[in-house]
């Protein structure tokens, strides 16, 4: 869950991972384009591509993620 008004640092994580949004809605950057995704929506970040979430809207953003091993979260720079 991401609460509302959320947004991430740019970041990467080591592991692919594979998300469907729940609830909510977030805007999604990755590579300098923005996808906006609500309910239902997937994306794949694979090959630690960098990106930014923010929840967008008047609800937090819940996901089903899941990750091809450990989860962290690396700060770019």
């Amino acid at each position: 869950k991401y609460p509302v008004g959320l947004v991430t640092p740019n970041h990467h994580h080591d592991a692919d991972h594979y998300a469907t949004v729940v609830s909510g809605t977030i805007t999604l950057t990755v590579e300098g384009k923005s996808h906006r995704l609500g309910p239902g929506s997937y994306f794949a970040l694979t090959r630690k591509v960098p990106h930014v979430a923010k929840v967008e809207g008047k609800t937090e953003a819940v996901f089903f993620i899941q990750a091809d091993g450990p989860w962290n979260v690396v700060p770019d720079k």
